[in-house]
Formats: C-alpha cells, sequence, structure tokens
C-alpha cells in the first residue's frame, strides 16, 4: 500500500515538473552543494546509478525544484525535489524525510536509514524516475544510509547512498555519491 501511494506521489510530481521543466543550472563544478547558494524555495539533488538506463543526475538551483519543510505535532517533514531536463528527457527525484519535530544539527550530524528498521526515528524516502522517448522508469529507495550534515529553519544539507528497486522489473541499482540541500 505504502509503496502504491509513494509510486502514485511520484507520478504526479513527475508530471508536475515534466510540464514546466527547465535546464538545471548547474554552477557547482561537481563540488559539495550548499544551501546558501540557492534561491528560497529552491533545492539542489546530485547522484550517480549503476543503471545504464537511468544513468546520473544532477538538478542545482533549477526553475524545476522545490523546497518545502513542515512541522505537525510531533513529527517534521523535508521534501526535496528537482528535475533534469535532456535531449533524452526528464529525470525527477523527489526525497521526503519524516523526522522528530524540532531536529537540528546544532549536536552533530542526523543519520537515518532507508530501510527503516523498527523503532527509527528519522524515515527517510527517495523517489527517482525518468521518462523519454525510449520509454519510463521509477525506482524507490530500499536500502541505504542518508546523513543530514546541516538542518536550521531555513536550510538542509546532506548525502546519500543505498541500493533502489525499480517498480516495474524489480531489479535493483545502486545509488552513490548523492547529495541533497534545500533552502525553505
Amino acid at each position: 500500500m505504502q509503496s502504491k501511494f509513494l509510486a502514485m506521489t511520484f507520478a504526479a510530481s513527475l508530471l508536475l515538473f515534466a510540464s514546466s521543466c527547465k535546464k538545471s543550472d548547474d554552477s557547482s563544478g561537481g563540488g559539495s552543494l550548499s544551501a546558501s547558494s540557492l534561491n528560497a524555495g529552491k533545492s539542489a539533488i546530485t547522484f550517480n546509478t549503476s543503471s545504464s538506463g537511468f544513468g546520473n543526475f544532477s538538478s542545482i538551483n533549477a526553475v524545476n525544484s522545490s523546497a518545502v519543510f513542515t512541522t505537525s505535532g510531533a513529527i517534521s517533514q523535508i521534501t526535496v525535489i528537482a528535475a533534469e531536463t535532456g535531449t533524452s528527457g526528464v529525470k525527477t527525484a523527489q526525497l521526503t524525510i519524516n523526522l522528530p519535530a524540532g531536529s537540528s544539527t546544532s549536536s552533530g550530524n542526523i543519520s537515518g536509514d532507508f530501510s527503516t528498521p523498527t523503532g527509527t526515528t528519522v524515515v527517510p524516502v527517495l523517489l527517482i524516475g525518468s521518462a523519454g522517448i525510449s520509454g519510463s522508469e521509477s525506482y524507490t529507495s530500499s536500502s541505504g544510509t542518508l546523513t543530514i550534515t546541516k538542518l536550521s529553519t531555513t536550510e538542509v544539507e546532506g548525502t546519500f547512498s543505498g541500493s533502489f528497486v525499480n517498480n516495474s522489473t524489480h531489479t535493483s541499482t545502486n545509488v552513490t555519491n548523492g547529495q541533497f540541500t534545500g533552502k525553505f
């Protein structure tokens, strides 16, 4: 049930960004991402995959990105969405992190586990997908780690890596060198 909901959420995000995509402005030079260089409400996500079909992803401070931070009761949610366009189509990444309200990195990094073990308080989910001339594919995180290195009331930064499952073929691909940032 959760996987169907996540797939539907991802599909809606893909359609939203596909209708308003613009080429990413990648001026990072391949270095670390920084929220301080972003416009308010924008995000950046980069990563490499082992999938020859999906390839690598880099969307930095593009028109087609967003960063949102909300709190409801004891839970806060960070959502960072980015899209990348190219000659072969559009790729999207949606990272959602649920964590205890009031969390910050003032006492050190915050870690999350994509496999969501019992008792975890930081629950990350990353959905990635592509749509183009040769078809579409989507993946959902199944295992791996996420580290939030900076979290304040206005910015988030971190890294991730893990194994992701294709929602149609159920094959796995590895995601490495993942970085994300957002300015709320």
